[in-house]
């Protein structure tokens, strides 16, 4: 079999594929991860993670479902976030210590970097999903970022923790539902918008 009919046979590596098709729950390999890149924004190197481009990660371990690799913001993205959100941290009276809480975990990126640039800071993450869980827990053991991720509901889990008194907590939410949520226990300190064409969807800062 020649290569150009090994190809034909590959499917599609889409958001179809990945996301709602065969790989959902499937770990991918190295080539999948970048056949999706390429098939699909003509970039093998478009899910880059944690500052690394797929080869790299992949070399530390970091392995990925095929819906975590469409739902995980991607560095570039999550540069910009973390970015936005140091920038209001700074506007506020400096705390001792920045608690930052992302309710929801998947790949923990977005948190990664946040906590790249929000000085004195530390993370805690929320995962419902028991394999999304494990995986992105693995994951981050090669990383060098301190992130307690933490398995259950963030509607019940996020009301029980505790700070130091020193300590100020960011919440970083993308979900408008979980939004109001913490709109109605009065949660909300700041609010600004991060509406900009490179966040897509609602992304909110919210700092208590």
């Amino acid at each position: 079999m020649n290569e150009r009919s090994k190809e034909s046979e590959t499917p599609f590596h889409d958001r179809a594929l990945l996301l709602h098709g065969a790989k959902r729950n499937q770990l991918l390999t190295l080539d999948e991860v970048r056949r999706y890149g390429s098939d699909s924004f003509s970039d093998p190197d478009f899910v880059r993670l944690y500052g690394m481009k797929p080869a790299e990660w992949y070399a530390r371990g970091v392995r990925l479902l095929g819906r975590t690799a469409v739902e995980c913001t991607r560095d570039a993205v999550a540069d910009r976030i973390g970015q936005d959100v140091a920038a209001v941290a700074a506007s506020l009276p400096a705390p001792g210590r920045w608690v930052v809480v992302d309710p929801f975990a998947g790949s923990c990126n977005t948190l990664y970097w946040i906590l790249r640039h929000v000085p004195r800071s530390r993370g805690i993450a929320f995962e419902f999903d028991p394999q999304v869980f494990q995986l992105t827990k693995q994951n981050l053991a090669a990383l060098d970022r301190t992130i307690d991720l933490k398995r259950g509901d963030y509607g019940i889990m996020l009301g029980q923790l505790h700070t130091a008194p020193d300590e100020a907590m960011i919440v970083f939410v993308a979900r408008l539902g979980a939004l109001l949520w913490m709109r109605q226990k009065g949660w909300i300190y700041a609010e600004p918008n991060l509406h900009n064409q490179d966040h897509r969807g609602v992304r909110r800062r919210l700092c208590r």
